[in-house]
């Protein structure tokens, strides 16, 4: 399991909004509060074993961030976080 964190560790150290890298902002508002909310959540439930802290000032961008020891009936398992369009899917 280390061995899984630690890699998915080095790949959300990439900058965020950059060119040539993969993680971009989300669609609006409401999905980056409902999202943030979920971080929130599963600092309550589970491990944090990575958060990044540099994510561009501008724009709805969520720092890329690692939870260990999930279990499947915590929330953060259980429930869809990503939105369009202010729906669920």
């Amino acid at each position: 399991m280390e061995r899984f964190v630690k890699g998915r560790r080095q790949r959300a150290r990439r900058k965020s909004g950059k060119p040539g890298v993969t993680v971009g902002p989300v669609i609006d508002e409401t999905a980056y509060t409902a999202i943030l909310n979920y971080i929130e959540i599963g600092k309550s439930e589970a491990t944090l074993a990575y958060q990044r802290k540099d994510v561009p000032p501008k724009g709805f961008f969520i720092p890329p961030t690692i939870f260990g020891n999930v279990k499947p009936n915590m929330r953060i398992a259980r429930e869809e976080i990503f939105r369009t369009g202010g729906q669920r899917f």
